[in-house]
């Protein structure tokens, strides 16, 4: 289950595939082994690549979703190990692209499909 945070690493880290030694250098936690993203209770400032708080984490339904957003219809997707596409979930859910929000759409350690919702930590 994700914690307070969550971490998804630059590009350069994607294309090493350093996922065990961010793991021991900012103490974080895979969200599951495929989905490249990172959780954890702190915020940590130095991580190499973007993070962001959580605001809730609810299952990959329209209904589940929207109680959430409220009447935020403008938010930003982005997909990790999760098997539709960022085109389908924003069709799905009736929303557009834009606004201050990111959902994360991917497979947690559990290995349900759930929707992270976000704001981007400014660093």
């Amino acid at each position: 289950m994700p914690l307070k945070y969550i971490y998804e690493p630059n590009s350069s880290i994607m294309k090493l595939g350093l996922w065990n030694g961010l793991c021991g250098k900012y103490a974080v936690s895979k969200l599951h082994s495929n989905s490249h993203l990172f959780t954890s209770n702190e915020c940590l400032e130095h991580f190499p690549g973007r993070a962001f708080e959580i605001v809730a984490v609810t299952s990959f339904t329209t209904k589940a979703v929207k109680q959430y957003l409220c009447n935020e219809n403008q938010v930003n997707i982005a997909v990790r190990n999760f098997p539709y596409t960022v085109k389908d979930i924003y069709k799905k859910l009736k929303l557009n692209e834009g606004g201050n929000l990111y959902l994360f759409a991917t497979t947690t350690l559990d290995n349900k499909l759930s929707i992270i919702i976000t704001q981007k930590i400014k660093k």
